[in-house]
């Protein structure tokens, strides 16, 4: 069974009692796409649509190789 390269729920996460969009992304497909490297410091996610858009931007630490 071939994994999904993302998959997204909304949860509420941090307490602060309004919904939360929880997104995962597969490791291996972002490794594959070079989105994930063994220098990656930082990965940014960017949404657009109709109606209005969004970026998301995070440190990352990879850890093995």
């Amino acid at each position: 069974r071939r994994k999904k390269e993302w998959d997204m729920k909304v949860a509420h996460l941090n307490g602060d009692r309004l919904r939360d969009l929880k997104l995962r992304f597969n490791r291996s497909a972002l490794i594959a796409n070079g989105d994930l490297t063994a220098s990656t410091t930082n990965l940014s996610l960017v949404v657009s649509g109709t109606c209005a858009g969004a970026t998301a931007s995070a440190p990352v630490t990879v850890r093995s190789w």
